[in-house]
C-alpha cells in the first residue's frame, strides 16, 4: 500500500496563459506558491490521501456520481486571505461559486477531504509576505474578468496545494 496526496480540481482548458499572467506581470515576491506551467492553476475540488493503487477506482466513482466534468467558470473579484498574519493567499474568485460547493459535498461523500471545514472555492494566483502587501492592493483594484472552460482533473498535491501534475481524465 502507497498512501500518497492528491487533488481533485478543475483546470483552465484554453486560458493557462491569461491566469499566469496575471501573477507575472503584477504580482509581488511569492511566499512559496506561484501559479506557473509548473504549478498548474486550479480549482480545487478537494485534497485527500489514498492508496496510489486504487485511486483509478476511486476516480471512476466520482465521474459516477457527478455530472458535469467540464464547465464554464467566469472570475471577476479577487480575495485575499490569511492564516496567520504572516502568508497572506490572493485568489480569483469563481462566479459559480454556488454549484462548486454542492460538487463538493457529493465528492466528500465518496473520499475523505483533508480539510473538512467550510469549502471556500478559488483560484489562488500567489501567496506572499505582509510586506508585499501593496502591491498586492493595487493589483486588486484593477477590473478583472476572465472566462474559460475548465476541466475536472485528478492529480498530484504537493505540501501547500499546488497542482503540478494530473493523470485522470
Amino acid at each position: 500500500m502507497t498512501i500518497k496526496k492528491y487533488n481533485l480540481a478543475f483546470i483552465p482548458k484554453y486560458r493557462i496563459n491569461t491566469f499566469i499572467s496575471l501573477v507575472s506581470e503584477e504580482g509581488p515576491d511569492t511566499n512559496g506558491y506561484c501559479i506557473s506551467h509548473h504549478s498548474i492553476p486550479h480549482i480545487t475540488i478537494c485534497h485527500f490521501f489514498f492508496d496510489s493503487l486504487l485511486i483509478e477506482n476511486v476516480w471512476r466513482e466520482i465521474l459516477n456520481q457527478i455530472d458535469q466534468t467540464s464547465l464554464r467558470i467566469s472570475f471577476s473579484s479577487y480575495s485575499t486571505i490569511t492564516f496567520d498574519k504572516n502568508t497572506y493567499w490572493l485568489s480569483l474568485m469563481p462566479n459559480e461559486y454556488e454549484y462548486l460547493k454542492e460538487l463538493f459535498k457529493i465528492v466528500s461523500n465518496l473520499i475523505d477531504p483533508i480539510r473538512k471545514d467550510l469549502y471556500d472555492p478559488h483560484l489562488t494566483l500567489f501567496n506572499y509576505a505582509e510586506k508585499d502587501s501593496e502591491t498586492t492592493r493595487k493589483m486588486m483594484h484593477k477590473n478583472i474578468f476572465i472566462e474559460d472552460e475548465f476541466n475536472l482533473v485528478l492529480g498530484d498535491c504537493d505540501e501547500i496545494g499546488q497542482l503540478s501534475k494530473y493523470f485522470f481524465p
